[in-house]
C-alpha cells in the first residue's frame, strides 16, 4: 500500500521478490499505470503491479484498512478488483507453476505452485515432475549465484559458483530423456593407478544389453586421459564418453551430461563390481520406483532436531532399517543430475569440497526432500565385489564421525533442521518360489500360547 505514497516517482513497477528478470525490462515503463498481472487472477494479486503514486489513493487505502480492520492484502485486493486495471501482456511474463507457459520471449519469470526454485528440495511432492521446469529454475539460481558471488566470493564460494556456471550454462544439456528401456552408466575415477582396473570394469559393464552409453568422469584435471582408455573407446561394443573436468570436485560425479538420452543413470565407484544379472534386475526395480534412489549399499541415520546431533551407522541384521543408499552403486532419475548441480545452493557443494565427503548424503537428502519417497535397497544374488574396502575413503578412522557431522550440518543448514528422509526396512530381491508347509490348528494354538506366556 505504501507504494502509492511515493509521489516523487511518476510510475512504479512492483515485482514479487520471487521473480527474476531475464531480459531488458525498461519497456515495461511504457505500459499504462494501473496495469496488473491477470494470470491466475485473483490468487496472485501482488505479483506484478504497474502504478502511478497518488496521495489520495494512498489515503483511501489507509482509511479502508483502518475502517475494515482488514489486512493489507485484503484491502489491496478489494481495491484492485474494484478498480479498472489494464492486463500486462502474457508475452512479457512467464508464470511458472501448475500450468507453465512455454514463452520464449518472456522478460520476467515469476514462480507459482508448489515447486519453487528456492525451496523445491523441501517440497515433499511425489507429483513434482509435472511441475518441473529446470530452465526457469536455473535462471533464478544463476541470478542468485551472481549475488552470492558478489557478496560472498571471498568466503570460498567462488570456485563452486564458477564450476556450476561452467557446467549449467551449456545450452546442449539434455532436459528430456526419451530412452526408457535402457540405462546409462556414470563411472567416476581419479587415481591413475586404477586405470587397468577401470578398463576391466568398463568392459564388464559393456556386456549388458541394457547399457546404452558408458560415461567416465575423469576427475583429475591435471592428468591427460590415459592411452588405455582412448584405445578402449575405439574397441568397445558400447559408446564410451570420457568427461574431462576443469575443477577437481567430488560434486562432479553428479554433473548433468550433454547428449544423455536415457531416463535412468547408474552411478558407481571405480572399485565396485556388480554382476550383470544383478545389475539388470536392479534396473527393473528402478523402473517400478523411478522417483527413488535404488541401490545396493543402505545406511542408517537419525537426526535430533533438538540438539542438532546425528547418528550414522551400517544397516544390518541388528539394525534392519535404512534411510540412505550410497552413491557407490545406485540408479537415479536423469533429472536429478541437473537438480543437484545446477539448482542446489553452491554452499552445499562447497561443504562437500571442503570436507572431501558427504556428496551422497547431500544427494539423498535432496531427492527425499523433493519427492517424499523412500530409497530402495536391492538384495543381489551374487556378492558385490568392493575393492575399496582396504584403502577407500571409508577406511579412514574419522569417517563415521565426519558422516555424522555432515548429516547434522546439512540438515541444520539447508533443511532448517527438518530431516526430509524417510526410514524403511523394505528390501527388494529377485523372485524365488514360495515355500509352503502343511499345518494344523493345534500347532498354531501351541505357538500362540508360547507367545502369550512371554507377557
Amino acid at each position: 500500500m505504501a507504494l502509492w505514497s511515493l509521489t516523487s516517482y511518476k510510475k512504479i513497477i512492483y515485482i514479487d521478490s520471487g521473480s527474476v528478470m531475464i531480459h531488458n525490462f525498461d519497456d515495461m515503463f511504457d505500459l499504462p499505470a494501473n496495469s496488473l498481472l491477470l494470470q491466475n487472477w485473483p490468487n496472485n494479486i501482488e505479483k506484478l503491479i504497474i502504478l502511478k503514486p497518488s496521495s489520495s489513493t494512498y489515503d483511501k487505502l489507509l482509511k479502508l484498512s483502518i475502517h475494515q480492520h482488514s489486512s493489507t492484502d485484503g484491502v489491496l485486493g478489494t481495491y484492485l478488483m474494484a478498480d479498472t486495471f489494464y492486463p500486462i501482456p502474457y508475452s512479457v511474463v512467464r508464470l511458472v507453476g501448475d500450468k507453465p507457459r512455454t514463452l520464449q520471449d518472456a522478460k520476467l519469470l515469476m514462480f507459482d505452485g508448489n515447486i519453487k526454485p528456492w525451496n523445491w528440495y523441501t517440497a515433499q511432492d511425489d507429483a513434482w515432475l509435472k511441475n518441473w521446469d529446470p530452465d526457469s529454475m536455473w535462471q533464478w539460481r544463476h541470478h542468485r549465484n551472481v549475488i552470492q558471488y558478489l557478496f560472498n566470493g571471498s568466503k570460498g564460494l567462488s570456485n563452486s559458483i564458477n564450476r556450476t556456471r561452467n557446467v549449467c550454462n551449456q545450452k546442449q544439456l539434455s532436459k528430456f530423456f526419451p530412452i526408457t528401456d535402457k540405462f546409462s552408466v556414470l563411472l567416476s575415477t581419479y587415481n591413475p593407478d586404477r586405470i587397468d582396473h577401470v578398463t576391466t570394469l568398463i568392459r564388464h559393464l559393456a556386456t549388458s544389453d541394457l547399457v546404452h552409453t558408458i560415461y567416465l568422469t575423469w576427475h583429475n584435471p591435471k592428468l591427460e586421459v590415459s592411452k588405455e582408455l582412448q584405445e578402449l573407446q575405439e574397441k568397445l561394443r558400447k559408446p564410451l564418453v570420457i568427461l574431462r573436468q576443469q575443477f577437481d570436485s567430488l560434486n562432479n560425479r553428479f554433473n548433468p551430461i550433454e547428449g544423455l538420452e536415457t531416463s535412468a543413470v547408474y552411478i558407481l565407484d571405480d572399485d565396485i563390481v556388480v554382476s550383470v544379472p544383478d545389475l539388470e534386475f536392479s534396473f527393473q526395480v528402478w523402473q517400478n520406483r523411478q522417483h527413488s534412489i535404488v541401490g545396493h549399499f543402505p545406511r542408517f541415520h537419525s537426526y535430533n532436531s533438538t540438539n542438532g546431533r546425528a547418528i550414522y551407522a551400517m544397516a544390518d541384521n541388528k539394525r534392519p532399517t535404512y534411510s540412505v543408499v550410497l552413491t557407490k552403486s545406485m540408479f537415479i532419475r536423469s533429472e536429478y543430475l541437473f537438480a543437484y548441480t545446477c539448482l542446489m545452493d553452491p554452499a552445499l557443494h562447497e561443504y562437500v569440497d571442503a570436507n572431501l565427503n558427504c556428496e551422497d548424503i547431500g544427494f539423498s537428502l535432496m531427492v527425499s526432500g523433493l519427492t517424499s519417497v523412500t530409497n530402495v535397497y536391492v538384495a543381489v544374488k551374487s556378492r558385490i565385489r568392493d575393492y575399496g574396502l582396504s584403502q577407500g575413503i571409508s577406511t579412514n578412522g574419522n569417517h563415521i564421525k565426519a558422516r555424522r557431522e555432515c548429516i547434522s550440518n546439512m540438515i541444520g543448514t539447508f533443511w532448517k533442521g527438518n530431516d526430509p528422509t524417510r526410514m524403511t526396512s523394505e528390501m527388494v530381491s529377485s523372485f524365488e518360489a514360495a515355500r509352503y508347509a502343511r499345518g494344523t490348528w493345534d500347532q498354531l494354538a501351541k505357538e500362540v500360547e508360547s507367545i502369550e506366556s512371554r507377557f
